[in-house]
């Protein structure tokens, strides 16, 4: 690709000495506004990765880094704002933006294993899906704010402990793998996944039975009284990417703070921190080094 006069400069000062003018250059280089200009850099880092210069190599390679995290965070944004977000793209693209360096084939595979373990024991009815969810072994801990790894897609399916919402998620979609159409409710601030005679999944009749994952995967019946709260794919969504911006503000990491309050404000993870967030908040954390 020809480089033109500018893109030229920013490269040759990526091997600059001055680690403030160099750093200044990526910085100028990831600058891109549209994502028209987004896919051009992309090209051009895809050849300077083959630069003979080791340096620009390191440089190419870090911006490519920060490129696939930016474009992680805008694929969530972008699937909050539809009318029919896929709920278990969305928490693997989360899982994603907090584990930043992994392949995310290798979620796919986890999950493809999950529902290889889980179609052993046919899991086309509430009960035999609860059963399923036993013999797998997956359970609830008690919920520290600050472990991220309880909203987790990936973590909670390798470790098999994690929030009841995720749990409530997995169980979801695994039964609708297996054919069953259900909907994830929350209960006196518990969640679990219902399953109606209704073929709505975000706005069911409210009967039929309920799994609940923090009850050791009890089936419950829909409480007559009614109190129980249909969550869409939309709300759990931005709610498990609430819980993973309350662990990034808990272990005082301003760079997931930064993309996560991006993500949920949808705003341009450029902005800065004072425009993300209300004050006090924003002027705090504006000041911590990124």
């Amino acid at each position: 690709m020809k480089l033109d006069s500018r893109t030229k400069s920013l490269v040759t000062l990526l091997c600059d000495e001055d680690t403030t003018i160099s750093a200044q250059a990526m910085a100028e280089l990831l600058a891109v506004e549209s994502e028209t200009e987004s896919e051009k850099l992309t090209e051009i880092l895809s050849e300077l990765q083959e630069a003979q210069e080791p340096v620009i190599r390191k440089k190419v390679h870090q911006m490519q880094a920060i490129q696939r995290i930016r474009r992680r965070r805008r694929n969530f944004s972008r699937r909050l704002r539809s009318k029919s977000p896929n709920l278990l793209q969305g928490l693997g693209e989360l899982h994603a933006i907090w584990y930043d360096d992994i392949d995310t084939r290798e979620l796919s595979k986890l999950w493809s294993d999950i529902i290889k373990e889980a179609g052993k024991s046919r899991p086309v009815t509430p009960k035999r899906l609860a059963g399923a969810m036993k013999i797998a072994r997956f359970g609830i801990c008690d919920e520290n704010i600050q472990d991220a790894d309880l909203y987790c897609l990936g973590a909670i399916i390798e470790d098999r402990i994690g929030s009841d919402v995720i749990l409530a998620a997995i169980t979801l979609e695994i039964g609708r793998s297996f054919g069953l159409k259900g909907a994830i409710v929350r209960i006196d601030g518990v969640f679990g996944t219902m399953y109606t005679t209704t073929t709505k999944t975000e706005n069911p009749t409210l009967n039929g039975s309920i799994i609940m994952p923090a009850k050791n995967w009890e089936i419950v019946p829909v409480p007559d009284d009614k109190k129980v709260e249909v969550w869409t794919t939309k709300q759990v969504l931005k709610y498990v990417a609430a819980m993973l911006f309350v662990n990034s503000v808990c272990s005082e990491g301003p760079r997931y703070i930064q993309i996560l309050a991006a993500c949920l404000a949808d705003k341009n993870i450029n902005e800065s921190l004072e425009d993300l967030l209300p004050p006090p908040f924003g002027q705090a954390l504006g000041k911590i080094e990124t």
